[in-house]
């Protein structure tokens, strides 16, 4: 029997978007490679309003205790849709170049008066700022948590430095603003010198009001 890798983490509301269940789905069931562990291969945590942060700690503490202990967990949003094949080479990119949170290419957009506007690429600097894309592994500060894939090394180091409740997210202040959980785990990890990178070759799907698919977010990659 292979040694397992990854699990799925997500949190969600009190329903879940079809779409979302159809992809994972496919994945458990299209893991040829054993990658994920005979059991526990799935950690789901429900998000009450304004909780989001509870949830995230809580599947990684649930991640952490998995008595088989994968090495990586992959937070997938269910707002998101991707391949299979996406998990499997985002699981691969960790491993050749030794990273300890990595995460796919998405997208989003602002709504504009007369529809959303152009996709733009979720890659922020250090100053939460966009940058541009840049290379086929490229690091960020913070790329959000929809594809984020995470080494369990890494989330221990973070759980030593600053404990229970809130170990990983949290929400707070940076910069005299006030900032969601994804950030607040992004400083954690710059912090510690974990560096975050995205595998912009992996472009997974974003479902919002105006849902982007993964040949619209191609086209914002050759502007």
């Amino acid at each position: 029997m292979s040694t397992p890798k990854v699990v799925i983490g997500t949190v969600h509301p009190d329903s879940v978007d079809a779409q979302f269940c159809a992809c994972l789905a496919a994945t458990l069931t299209e893991d040829t490679r054993g990658l994920l562990p005979f059991r526990g291969r799935v950690m789901m945590s429900r998000a009450p309003a304004g909780m989001i942060h509870v949830a995230r700690n809580e599947v990684i503490r649930g991640f952490l205790a998995h008595p088989l202990r994968p090495d990586y967990l992959l937070f997938i949003d269910t707002d998101i849709t991707w391949e299979p094949d996406q998990v499997w080479s985002l699981v691969d990119t960790a491993t050749t170049h030794d990273l300890p949170a990595v995460s796919g290419l998405i997208a989003f957009c602002q709504q504009d008066e007369d529809g959303p506007s152009d996709p733009i690429l979720m890659l922020y600097d250090n100053d939460f700022k966009l940058v541009p894309l840049s290379a086929d592994v490229q690091r960020v500060f913070c790329a959000g948590m929809g594809f984020m894939l995470l080494r369990r090394d890494a989330l221990e180091a973070c759980a030593a430095a600053y404990r229970w409740p809130t170990p990983w997210f949290d929400y707070g202040h940076r910069n005299g603003k006030a900032v969601s959980e994804d950030v607040i785990f992004s400083q954690r990890l710059l912090d510690l010198n974990i560096p975050v990178h995205v595998d912009t070759r992996i472009v997974v799907g974003h479902r919002k009001t105006h849902t982007f698919k993964h040949s619209q977010v191609g086209a914002c990659l050759s502007v």
